[in-house]
């Protein structure tokens, strides 16, 4: 009897799964161009995706795909599984051929590399503002849940992720952010306005109902 086929994917795979084809596409040694990296992964590894997904996009208008292949490249530059030569230009390193020999790295295992953990927390947060003067703001949230997660205790990372989620209209998150990053600096001046104006926005929503 022969078995159904499976169903086309329903979503994007999560950045983590670009590394070893981004890999794959630097395995020659060749310095390559970021923009050409992508395009290569996206042709060779992801074109049984359906169209949808292919094109689907953030409110920003960025390609959601070719974004998370650029996150790709970018964690494993600063995990040292590549290098980067000039602007926008890579190669793979050593530690990077050792995975594609095991044939598996996985996010956990790229967080614990030294060089990622020196460097990422910051290199997130400038991202996250980065992205915030684009007006990418769910990009932003991205990048600075990133910066969190590797230092939880920077401030302005929650205060501006709680100014892009404010943008987004969602001003419960928002407050949430804000009062974490009073509750780290009780000084913060900015937070307390800012929360003051995620406060605000939720009082008129209570009243209109």
């Amino acid at each position: 009897m022969a078995s159904n086929p499976e169903p086309p994917p329903s979503e994007l795979p999560p950045f983590h799964q670009t590394f070893l084809p981004i890999l794959k596409e630097l395995s020659d040694g060749a310095v390559k161009d970021r923009y050409a990296i992508q395009s290569a992964v996206q042709e060779r590894h992801y074109a049984h995706l359906p169209e949808e997904l292919l094109q689907e996009k953030y409110t920003s208008g960025v390609n959601k795909l070719t974004n998370r292949i650029a996150w790709g490249i970018s964690y494993l530059n600063m995990a040292g599984y590549l290098k980067r030569i000039g602007r926008g230009q890579y190669r793979i390193l050593a530690k990077g051929r050792d995975a594609l020999r095991a044939g598996e790295l996985s996010l956990a295992e790229l967080k614990e590399q030294p060089e990622f953990r020196t460097h990422s927390s910051e290199r997130f947060f400038q991202k996250g503002r980065q992205a915030d003067q684009e007006g990418a703001f769910e990009e932003a949230i991205e990048w600075y849940s990133e910066a969190i997660n590797l230092n939880p205790r920077h401030s302005h990372a929650y205060l501006n992720r709680g100014v892009a989620k404010f943008e987004l209209k969602q001003y419960a998150e928002a407050l949430a952010d804000y009062d974490k990053a009073i509750k780290l600096n009780p000084d913060y001046a900015d937070a307390y306005y800012y929360r003051g104006t995620a406060k605000a926005k939720l009082n008129e929503y209570k009243a209109a109902i």
